[in-house]
């Protein structure tokens, strides 16, 4: 009777510990403290910003299961090979390097997470945003016509090294000096440039870093925009299809914000602490 007594004794404690560490509930999902504590820690969100990016995230969650969105190997190792090239890395080296800082297994669940919510978003956004019309594109293309618009050259510091570590340390500290580091000023004629790097350099805001560029096997770049100069303007006919890409861009955030407000109104949230 009192082994019994004390069993029971143990599983109240630990029920009560659990009930302890839940704060919110969201359609019967627990967000623990803990949770709110290491979101915060990793995004430097306040609390109130860390319950609303879990409430987010467990809407996500129940809308992935919903529509039974998979990810299969062949997508994990794609972006496995994409994610090792934008490092300037071998796929086996950046495998080495997820293992020295975290596991495989980790880095691949949160991987498929994330190709989850991809999917996701690319299934709310086609069902939410309706294709325009011919005149209802050239309206938006009239009416925004700065979006349209390429600069001629552009003015930048050119960083180069044959460690990565070496130029992250430069978006750190741009002043860095360092006699493994080559650093030159360049103005860049646009027409005369890879489009691989001029898709860089448009993205790339002015006073901004671009990300890290492979130049061959060993050698890496990094780009600081100074200034965008010159103002050339895309043709609406012959650049309808960039037109169309920009007007679903321009409104992908306000589609997804107002989707996912909805479905956190319609959902069950208790606060319990």
């Amino acid at each position: 009777m009192k082994k019994i007594l004390l069993l029971m004794a143990v599983s109240v404690s630990i029920y009560a510990g659990v009930i302890d560490g839940i704060a919110v509930v969201v359609n019967n999902e627990p967000i623990t403290l803990y949770e709110i504590k290491k979101t915060q820690k990793q995004f430097k969100f306040s609390n109130e910003q860390a319950v609303n990016f879990l409430v987010k995230r467990k809407v996500e969650d129940n809308l992935i299961n919903e529509r039974r969105i998979e990810v299969n190997e062949y997508e994990i190792n794609d972006r496995f090979k994409q994610l090792a090239k934008r490092e300037g890395l071998s796929l086996a080296k950046f495998q080495e390097m997820i293992r020295r800082q975290s596991s495989l297994e980790h880095f691949n669940s949160e991987l498929t997470k994330q190709i989850q919510r991809e999917k996701l978003y690319q299934m709310i956004l086609r069902s939410e945003i309706k294709k325009p019309t011919d005149d209802e594109l050239l309206a938006y293309y009239r009416n925004n016509i700065g979006l349209f618009k390429m600069p001629t050259h552009v003015e930048v510091i050119k960083y180069t090294a044959y460690s990565q570590s070496l130029l992250r340390a430069v978006l750190q500290n741009p002043m860095l000096q360092n006699p493994d580091l080559k650093q030159e000023e360049e103005k860049i004629d646009l027409k005369k440039t890879s489009r691989a790097l001029l898709e860089v350099i448009l993205k790339t805001k002015e006073s901004s870093f671009s990300p890290i560029l492979p130049l061959n096997k060993n050698l890496f770049m990094l780009l600081y925009v100074k200034n965008k100069i010159g103002a050339k303007k895309f043709d609406f006919e012959s650049s309808k299809d960039k037109v169309l890409m920009i007007y679903y861009k321009t409104r992908e955030s306000t589609v997804l914000r107002s989707f996912f407000n909805k479905q956190i109104a319609d959902s069950v949230i208790t606060i319990i602490r």
